[in-house]
C-alpha cells in the first residue's frame, strides 16, 4: 500500500500523506464511527450556543465529525488536503445519499494556506460560515504559517462566527506519558479508562525512582 513519510521540518515531525496508508490508520484509530456522548454533546452544545447552522470542517479526514453533524441537521462542507482521506467521505455520502441532508454534504480537497483554491465542488455561503472546525489534532500537522492559516479561516467566517481548533498538548504527553486533563470531554472514541491512566502515571513515577536509585 506504499509508505507514510515522516519529515523533520525545523525540529517538527511532519506527516506527509503520500498514499492511502495514513487514511487507513486515521480511520482505524480516530475516524471510526464511535464517539463518546461527552465528545458529541460538548461539540453540539458549543455549536448550539453560537446558533450555528453552516459548518466548514477544514480537516475532515475520513469524515467522522462531518457525518455526525449532518446527522444533526447541520449544513456541512468537508475539506481535507488528502484525497485519500476524502475517498472515505465520498463513499459514506454515496451509501447514505437517500438519507436527509446527505445530498447537501459537499466535499472538496483544499489547503489551509490557500483557501481560495478549495475545489469548486464546495460552494461557500455568501456571508461566510457560522463555524469552522479543525478537529482531530489536525492543526499540529502544519509546521509553519499558523497565523496565515488562522487568518484564512477568519476570512471564511461570517462576522461573529466561531473557529474551533482541537490541539493536543504534545509536550506534556511526551514528558509525562499521558494526557494532562483526565476529565477532557473532547476525546476521540471509547470511554476513558481513568484507572489505567493513573496506573501509567504510577508506573512512570516508579520507573523514575528506579532510575535515581541506579
Amino acid at each position: 500500500d506504499g509508505v507514510v513519510v515522516l519529515e523533520v521540518v525545523e525540529g517538527v515531525v511532519v506527516l506527509e500523506v503520500v498514499d492511502g496508508v495514513a487514511a487507513k490508520v486515521w480511520n482505524l484509530y480516530i475516524g471510526g464511527a464511535k464517539r463518546t456522548s461527552e465528545y458529541r454533546n460538548t461539540l453540539l452544545d458549543l455549536l448550539e450556543e453560537y446558533n450555528v447552522t453552516t459548518v466548514m470542517d477544514v480537516a475532515c479526514g475520513t469524515g467522522v465529525d462531518s457525518i455526525m453533524l449532518v446527522e444533526y441537521d447541520y449544513i456541512v462542507k468537508c475539506v481535507d488536503l488528502s484525497d485519500k482521506m476524502l475517498k472515505y467521505v465520498h463513499k459514506i455520502r454515496w451509501e447514505r445519499r437517500e438519507e436527509p441532508n446527505f445530498d447537501n454534504l459537499e466535499i472538496g480537497q483544499g489547503d489551509w494556506l490557500n483557501m481560495e483554491g478549495i475545489e469548486d465542488s464546495v460552494r461557500h455561503p455568501k456571508k461566510g460560515y457560522d463555524a469552522i472546525i479543525c478537529l482531530g489534532n489536525s492543526f499540529s500537522h502544519l509546521p509553519h504559517n499558523h497565523t496565515q492559516a488562522i487568518r484564512n479561516f477568519h476570512n471564511f467566517l461570517k462576522p461573529g462566527g466561531v473557529l474551533l481548533i482541537d490541539h493536543r498538548n504534545f509536550d506534556y504527553i511526551l514528558q509525562h506519558g499521558f494526557l494532562p486533563n483526565s476529565n477532557s470531554k473532547l476525546y476521540y472514541q471509547g470511554d476513558r479508562d481513568r484507572e489505567r491512566q493513573r496506573e501509567r502515571k504510577r508506573e512512570t513515577q516508579r520507573e523514575r525512582e528506579r532510575e535515581r536509585e541506579r
